[in-house]
């Protein structure tokens, strides 16, 4: 054993620098190899320990806690560990011996599990589970001690660090039991932070403050800490303000490689770990927004956001309109008059940095409040409303409006319009990232007169019309969102889509395939099988989902682009796997399973009404919007549609033929139908198809109209509306003399039973009425050719002159005159 003979060149002799490392390091090596209790160096250092000589017991309790840090298994007992938290707090008050206590306090402090910062490493060989920490009394007069006699401002800056690090550990670590001996930790740091200009010494300080900010938060309201914290708020805020904003060049080949940004960082978090501080931030943060130093109102800009996230919406309430009054110069300052090229770019990222804040703003006060939130706040008022209504009601977002419509004709006047419409933008912008009802507000305000103005794709540059796009999307499919605005977000998608710069093929390609694949398609429920919809919160997302998909396909296929197509045969291909999936839960007890599938299904099948649609493009997608619509685009989509769904109709019917033949009832006079899953798809692609289309297609598609009306009149995929729109269908076909011969030689089997069943559809009188209407036409048709059907119509028209509807009993007695005297 030769580490006694150490001690005496490291506490008697004095040593250097290095050589004092090195001894220290062989120091610990020993007792680290031999497993040497702790005990056995306190024996040693006896005398030194307690002799009168500052220089050499300063000496030892150095030694003592270096041990205690580098080998913490030499005090492996609660003993141990109790004796040495009593020895270090002793020394507490040996001002030549400070150092070594605060470092040995701070050893022993570490391994209580929680005292350091969650980025902090752990002390090398420290396992705070396996080794002892001193017990809450201990921490308690170890704390009680500092706080009444190591005044940290008067230590050495490397004693500063120690405390400080102490400080924070014992917040940490003991937090609850310190406030439960009524210490006075808020005090204590404030002096203790007050004046520092060391770096090291003031990151540490900030975190110190922050773990003590967190544990008072921790208490219950009527905590007495918590008063003490309302009554010291300002003075706690000045002390750290006066730091605001950083102005730290560290010198060259700093070994400690502290930036200018990581004391800026550690004050932004500290300011904004307390919303007590609010009343006093939001006029610092006008303060510098003020001056004429860039990185000053780039640190403002940057502390607003933080502070908002962190706040919440109660304790800025009160502020909006300063804080819209201090953001607003910045986001105007690009179009300021005057402004040299040189400070445009400055301008610029001001800019840019005034809009992030003021998102950040809008997005966290929007937030539902908490009773954290609240304090701070003298209102309750929402701020999110008076915030986005100060920006909204601001003339920079009519400006925009003004300088879109008329940009002006010579080039110097189009150039200062396009800054003005840009300041305007980014505010907008903004709003719309925020997300939510402010966002709803904003897109339904701005988005009417922009996407009637002419070219407004085509002044955009490409490179931000992809972003632009996805933001509007996921505004789309924003559940806080309203139904309007969330309508007129996915409007401006398909305008843009559709109004892309055409020498721009390949950019409107990928941002088409990102928006369809990694937003609408998984929204949709595109990419996995079909299931239920989860109830009326997933129904409504997933149906505002489909109505964005089915706005943003259409634009794409006005222009005739290619991704439009992938999506009509991804829409028909998740119907056919649905039909299929119905087809299975059909034959389940209780036919839950199919009427969870219902809203999905429905969905999917008006999704190809509404992309077919010509006239519900609404405004964006609309010749007098400048809209890029090819020839026939709606009869390439209707044949692409079509082509795909036919088939596997004829498969779906044929399935049926031999399901009703193994099953016996090959007889049955009525012929069997194809799934009403992919029925109900055809209905809605029949009555969005222009009228030339339903014309020329009539002999093919009469008969499967006529499956349709047969086979949607029962069951959850009932629709009132699309069985009225298709009967209005089969009465013009009705009116034509093809119509005629073709229902006349193979379609009455199948047309009378159809519609002697929607005379009697309860849901919906219209339907009643105008089946009743197709039933006149029939009699234009030969006596021989409806003779066979008399009986059953007779029988059928009894029971619906006795219908609770006026319109409809006055029908069928004309129908039942009508056809008793053919």
């Amino acid at each position: 054993m030769a580490w006694p003979g150490l001690l005496q060149d490291l506490v008697v002799r004095e040593p250097g620098e290095q050589q004092q490392a090195q001894l220290l390091g062989q120091l610990a090596a020993e007792f680290r190899r031999d497993g040497t209790p702790i005990i056995k160096l306190v024996e040693a250092l006896g005398p030194w320990l307690t002799g009168e000589d500052d220089a050499q017991r300063a000496r030892a309790t150095g030694v003592l806690s270096e041990v205690v840090e580098a080998v913490p298994t030499a005090a492996s007992s609660e003993g141990e560990v109790g004796h040495l938290a009593q020895f270090f707090t002793s020394r507490l008050t040996d001002w030549p011996a400070v150092r070594g206590a605060l470092r040995g306090c701070l050893a022993l402090v570490s391994r209580k599990p929680g005292a350091l910062a969650p980025a902090q490493p752990e002390q090398p060989g420290l396992q705070p589970q396996q080794l002892p920490a001193p017990d809450e009394a201990a921490a308690v007069e170890l704390a009680r001690t500092c706080v009444s006699h190591v005044f940290i401002r008067a230590l050495a800056a490397a004693d500063r660090q120690l405390a400080l690090r102490l400080l924070a550990a014992a917040i940490r670590g003991y937090g609850d039991a310190l406030l439960g001996a009524n210490l006075d930790l808020l005090e204590y740091s404030i002096s203790s932070v007050d004046g520092e200009k060391d770096p090291r010494c003031l990151l540490l300080s900030f975190d110190a403050i922050q773990a003590l900010l967190a544990l008072y938060h921790r208490q219950p309201e009527e905590a007495l800490c918590r008063e003490r914290l309302e009554e010291s708020a300002e003075e706690l805020f000045e002390v750290l303000a006066c730091y605001f904003p950083v102005t730290f060049t560290p010198p060259p080949n700093d070994p400690n490689k502290i930036t200018r940004a990581d004391l800026a960082r550690g004050l932004e978090r500290t300011l904004a770990a307390e919303p007590l501080f609010a009343p006093f931030v939001v006029p610092l943060i006008a303060e510098k927004l003020s001056s004429s130093i860039r990185q000053a109102k780039l640190d403002a800009l940057s502390l607003l956001g933080a502070c908002a996230a962190s706040y919440g919406p109660a304790p800025l309430a009160d502020h909006a309109s300063a804080l819209w009054a201090a953001l607003r110069p910045e986001l105007a300052s690009p179009a300021a008059e005057g402004l040299l090229p040189a400070d445009l770019a400055t301008a610029e990222d001001l800019a840019d940095a005034a809009a992030a804040a003021l998102r950040s703003c809008v997005a966290a006060f929007q937030r539902p409040a908490s009773k954290e939130d609240s304090r701070g706040s003298s209102s309750g008022k929402p701020t999110s409303a008076s915030l986005a209504d100060a920006v909204l009601q601001d003339l920079l977002l009519s400006d925009l409006l003004a300088c879109v419509q008329a940009p002006g004709q010579d080039a110097a006047t189009h150039r200062r319009s396009a800054l003005r419409a840009k300041v305007g933008a980014r505010a907008a912008k903004a709003l719309g990232a925020s997300g939510g009802a402010a966002a709803g507000r904003a897109l339904a305000q701005l988005m009417p007169p922009l996407l009637e103005a002419a070219g407004v794709a085509e002044v955009a540059v490409p490179s931000q019309l992809a972003s632009l796009v996805q933001l509007l999307v996921r505004q789309a499919l924003e559940q806080l969102a309203s139904e309007a605005a969330a309508r007129w977000a996915a409007l401006a998608a398909a305008a843009l889509l559709n109004k892309w710069p055409q020498a721009d093929a390949d950019g409107l390609g990928a941002c088409a395939t990102a928006v369809m694949s990694q937003q609408l398609a998984p929204a949709c429920g595109l990419a996995d099988p079909p299931t239920s919809s989860g109830g009326s919160s997933g129904a409504a997302a997933q149906a505002r989902a489909w109505s964005c998909l089915a706005a943003v396909t259409r634009g794409l296929a006005m222009r005739g682009h290619k991704e439009a197509d992938a999506v009509l045969h991804a829409v028909v291909s998740h119907l056919d796997a649905a039909a299929q999936r119905w087809q299975q839960a059909a034959g389940e007890p209780g036919g839950a399973a199919a009427a969870g599938l219902t809203c999905s299904v429905r969905q999917a099948a008006q999704f190809l009404g509404a992309a077919l649609d010509g006239s519900s493009g609404g405004v964006g997608l609309n010749k007098l919007s400048h809209a890029v619509a090819k020839p026939l685009w709606q009869q390439r989509c209707y044949t692409t549609t079509t082509r795909q769904l036919l088939p596997l109709l004829e498969r779906s019917q044929q399935q049926a033929l031999s399901a009703s033949a193994a099953g016996g009832s090959g007889s049955s006079p009525h012929p069997a139908q194809a799934s009403p899953v992919l029925l109900l798809a055809l209905g809605h692609l029949l009555q969005a198809a222009p009228a030339g289309v339903q014309q020329q297609e009539q002999q093919r598609m009469l008969p499967w109209l006529l499956q349709c009306l047969a086979g949607l009149q029962e069951g959850p995929l009932a629709d009132g509306s699309l069985l009225l729109a298709l009967l209005l269908l089969l009465s013009d076909a009705l009116m034509t003399p093809a119509g005629k011969q073709q229902v006349e030689s193979d379609l009455l089997p199948r047309l009378v039973p159809a519609l002697l069943g929607l005379i009697a559809f309860r849901p919906s009188p219209a339907v009643r009425e105008t089946a009743l209407q197709c039933l006149l036409l029939l009699l234009e048709l030969p006596y021989t050719a409806l003779h066979p059907y008399r009986r059953a119509v007779e029988k059928g028209l009894a029971a619906a002159v006795d219908d609770n509807r006026r319109a409809v009993r006055l029908a069928a007695a004309r129908c039942r005159q009508a056809w008793s005297s053919a």
